[in-house]
């Protein structure tokens, strides 16, 4: 039989987690009595985080704070399922979303001036939170959610130029940046006609969903024009990091460096940054490397193509990389 210390600790929780979770959902969508309810809940709430302390906080494989992650979460699904022993399920929704938001903004307020200039930071949201995220990929994905309201309400923010780099933004020669610029303007001055057709013509719920997804929608598209200027690509000695706004992301260590090439000379299968315009070079990989969509998403590429407004500048800047 084995040990209980060698099992996957993560797997444990998981097999304890999910059972508790699918007899909640079983006895929310039946006939129960009030004690049912309000022992699952008490499961979903107590059991489940006491369990995520002694197997994962305990031993030091996740932070305290994850601890409150997960008994938050335990609350809301305990909010949707029996709103009678656990009232207020929106106001706890609004609650966590708002405490969230001052945690992030804390978290960045709190870092010193020398470290804000040296990390990215859409890398700097995703370290907040994976220290209280249980889930890697839920951290990539919230990160993504919170760099767009950074990017797009951001007072005054500064490119992301660490010391010892050169910048090259690459969105001017492609009018990306002012094309999306364009396209939140036109998103907000349809609101109003929108709505009032949809209104008029079908049902005010409708209106107002269509309402707030052109709001989302012009938000969203506000932080990607802007990214694409405060994101620029890096060069140093050490290395290449391809930025396009929050679209792309890839780390090209100087030592892994096959080739650079003429633009002209694009293997097959190539990505290109920015699409669709003609690249000034091709940097050939020794290995398939790993490049970062949006949302945390790769795509592993053997080559790339780039075509920076300074083309000029950025030939000279891959010069002088240590290969």
């Amino acid at each position: 039989m084995p040990s209980v210390r060698r099992l996957n600790p993560y797997f444990l929780f998981l097999a304890v987690a999910v059972p508790v979770s699918f007899c909640a959902s079983f006895i929310a969508h039946s006939t129960h009595r009030f004690p049912l309810a309000a022992g699952a809940s008490l499961d979903l709430m107590l059991t489940v985080p006491a369990v995520w302390y002694w197997l994962l906080v305990r031993p030091g494989l996740r932070s305290k704070t994850t601890l409150v992650f997960v008994a938050l979460m335990g609350l809301l699904r305990a909010a949707f399922l029996f709103p009678d022993v656990v009232p207020g399920k929106v106001w706890i929704g609004a609650g966590m979303e708002f405490a969230l938001i001052a945690l992030v903004v804390t978290s960045l307020r709190r870092g010193s001036p020398s470290a804000d200039r040296i990390a990215d930071p859409v890398d700097r949201l995703r370290a907040i939170f994976h220290r209280f995220t249980p889930s890697a990929v839920a951290a990539k994905a919230m990160a993504s959610e919170f760099s767009v309201f950074y990017y797009a309400f951001a007072w005054k923010p500064k490119p992301h130029i660490p010391p010892g780099t050169r910048a090259f933004p690459m969105h001017e020669r492609s009018g990306a940046s002012v094309l999306i610029a364009c396209l939140a303007v036109i998103s907000l001055m349809e609101i109003v006609p929108v709505h009032l057709l949809l209104a008029f013509k079908w049902s005010v719920t409708a209106a107002w969903v269509a309402t707030g997804l052109s709001i989302w929608g012009a938000i969203w598209m506000t932080a990607m024009s802007r990214a694409f200027a405060l994101r620029p690509t890096l060069v140093s000695s050490e290395s290449i990091v391809v930025r396009y706004g929050l679209l792309f992301r890839l780390r090209i260590p100087a030592g892994s460096i096959q080739s650079i090439d003429a633009g002209s000379d694009l293997p097959a299968g190539t990505r290109v940054i920015p699409k669709d315009t003609p690249p000034s070079v091709c940097i050939r990989f020794k290995q398939p490397l790993d490049a970062e969509i949006m949302f945390g998403f790769t795509k592993r590429l053997t080559a790339i193509g780039l075509s920076a407004d300074d083309a000029a500048g950025f030939a000279d800047a891959l010069r002088h990389l240590d290969r």
